[in-house]
C-alpha cells in the first residue's frame, strides 16, 4: 500500500493536491482529524486483499496537540514491513 499524507496550514493546496491524487486514482479523504489517521491506515489494509492500494490523506496542520500526539511516529521498516510506503507532503504558500 502507498500512503501519501498531505498536509499544510490553510490555503496552502492541500484540497488541489488531493483532486490531482485523486485523478491518478489515489483513493483520498479531505480534511481528516489527526485522531482518525490510524484507525483509517488500520481499515484500507485490513484482510488480504488491498481494497485501497494507493492511499491520500488531507491532515490539517492545525489539529489540537493532543491529536497530533494520536498519529504514531513513522518507522519507515515497521511500515514497510507491513506493506506500507509511507510520504509526507508538507504544503506551504505565502499569501
Amino acid at each position: 500500500m502507498r500512503l501519501i499524507i498531505v498536509s499544510g496550514f490553510v490555503g496552502s493546496g492541500k484540497s488541489v493536491a488531493l483532486h490531482l491524487l485523486e485523478d491518478i486514482d489515489f483513493y483520498c479523504v479531505d480534511n481528516i482529524p489527526a485522531a482518525l489517521l490510524k484507525p483509517l491506515i488500520s481499515h484500507t489494509i485490513r484482510g488480504t486483499d488491498e481494497v485501497y492500494p494507493r492511499t491520500a490523506v488531507g491532515l490539517d496542520a492545525r489539529n489540537r496537540p493532543n491529536e497530533i500526539e494520536t498519529i504514531p511516529a513513522p518507522r519507515p521498516l515497521e511500515l514497510r514491513r507491513i506493506g506500507i510506503s509511507c510520504e509526507v507532503l508538507y504544503l506551504h504558500a505565502n499569501e
